[in-house]
């Protein structure tokens, strides 16, 4: 069902700063889709933003796995017909990586990046018209 207000995914919002961010955003009147690789945790944050009066929705996605970020972007389009805020917080295994060669989080090159951005693209570029 189309709604009238904004439509926020948030990945990685079942816990720390992605859960935050929801919260943040469905106080000011955003459904918010609470993207989570796991099932439970995603329920139990949804339960918990409603308690305070959010609308909120558990959308089943992990960054690393293309054929949810597919689902996710058909239900998105099915069930809400867009998707207005992207906000990731899942940390990208390749990320994670270069920073633990590194030794510390510097300033990378994008090429480690652009695997995780591509696989994302396709839940902003159809939902965003």
């Amino acid at each position: 069902m189309p709604s009238s207000n904004k439509i926020a995914l948030i990945t990685g919002a079942n816990k720390g700063i992605g859960f935050e961010v929801a919260r943040q955003l469905g106080k000011q009147n955003c459904t918010v889709l609470v993207g989570a690789r796991d099932a439970k945790l995603g329920e139990e944050a949804v339960a918990k933003l409603k308690k305070e009066g959010i609308e909120a929705v558990f959308v089943a996605l992990d960054v690393t796995r293309r054929e949810t970020i597919e689902a996710a972007r058909a239900g998105i389009e099915k069930e809400f017909g867009k998707l207005d805020i992207l906000v990731t917080t899942q940390e990208s295994p390749i990320a994670a990586e270069t920073g633990r060669r590194a030794g510390r989080i510097s300033t990378p090159s994008a090429a480690p990046f652009r695997p995780t951005l591509s696989a994302r693209l396709p839940l902003r570029r159809p939902c965003c018209r």
